[in-house]
């Protein structure tokens, strides 16, 4: 039986997009009959000389890894390894745009770092990515393949939403628009949240529009209050809510009209919580001055979208490139 080595990203739980891309991935090789062992990313020296003993000991020579830190990418010169390498961020695109405008540009670290993502792709077996914009990029600093599978929603919470469906029902409020952000706000810049507030504002002049906030930090958003004052934004308002589970935060969806998500570069990310908006059935509200990938993707395809499971499976079947 052939054998697999799935490294999870370190820190991440049931619930965070990481985690829930890997655990597709985890299903999927199970799927396919493989021996699949699952280990925390190593973190320390200690850690390393496990796992090299882990994969040369149990004769495993295929390594699943989803955006690996910087600090192991020596994992792409181990001999008689196949690596299959999960790109979920573009670091170097990321570190020459400044993270959409967040932070200073730094094209030095980002030409360090398109020179290691390009050795990688190379080294590697196979690269996946997750935007059809960061597949491009990708392609073209290595000159290579890249597979995209889009990061959609799991089969388990395809079947939570179906039941709460059966269950939620939502009051017709024809004065008023309930907007929700799942996951950071602010935290994203201030900017884009003053243009998404303006939008929300000028979309629905006639109408009262709540905005609610899942999770996001109420340090970093508190000032939008005083903002929507100073500003005369009279018919949006805002409630911070806690971080919650997965299903109290899908009846929050299904309570809601339109869902909102901060993009720092729509050129190459879509979101957090945007597939999850999908599986709800509720429109992305696109808050852009003009027609970029993200909006232009979504309006497409925005009701052709499988889950996880499926779109790997579709899309891997005939590319494992397994030893």
């Amino acid at each position: 039986m052939k054998k697999i080595l799935i490294l999870m990203p370190k820190g991440t739980s049931s619930g965070k997009p990481s985690f829930e891309r890997v655990q597709a991935f985890i299903e999927f090789y199970k799927s396919q009959e493989l021996h699949v062992v699952v280990k925390d990313q190593p973190s320390n020296f200690l850690e390393k000389i496990e796992l090299i003993k882990l994969l040369y000991l149990n004769k495993i020579s295929n390594i699943f890894i989803s955006m690996p830190q910087f600090r192991n990418w020596w994992l792409f010169l181990l001999p008689a390894v196949n690596v299959i390498l999960d790109i979920r961020d573009g670091w170097s695109i990321a570190m020459k745009s400044g993270y959409g405008g967040n932070v200073k540009p730094n094209r030095l670290k980002a030409f360090i770092a398109s020179r290691i993502e390009k050795f990688a792709i190379k080294r590697a077996g196979l690269t996946i990515t997750c935007t059809p914009g960061l597949q491009q990029y990708l392609e073209k600093i290595a000159g290579k393949e890249v597979v995209l599978i889009l990061n959609s929603y799991s089969k388990s919470d395809e079947n939570l939403v179906a039941q709460l469906k059966e269950q939620v029902k939502k009051e017709r409020n024809t004065n008023q628009i309930v907007a929700i952000c799942v996951g950071q706000f602010s935290e994203y810049g201030n900017d884009k949240v003053k243009v998404v507030l303006r939008k929300l504002s000028e979309s629905y002049p006639e109408k009262k529009v709540l905005l609610k906030l899942v999770g996001a930090d109420y340090e970093k958003n508190k000032w939008i209050e005083d903002y929507l004052a100073q500003e005369n934004i009279e018919n949006v308002r805002l409630d911070i809510l806690r971080r919650m589970g997965r299903r109290e935060m899908y009846i929050q969806i299904l309570l809601s009209d339109i869902g909102v998500t901060i993009i720092r570069d729509p050129d190459y990310e879509f979101g957090t919580k945007v597939f999850d908006y999908i599986l709800c059935g509720l429109p992305i509200f696109y808050y852009f001055d003009v027609s970029n990938p993200f909006s232009c993707f979504f309006t497409e395809i925005e009701r052709n979208i499988n889950s996880r499971e499926t779109t790997i499976a579709k899309i891997l079947n005939d590319k494992c490139f397994l030893k």
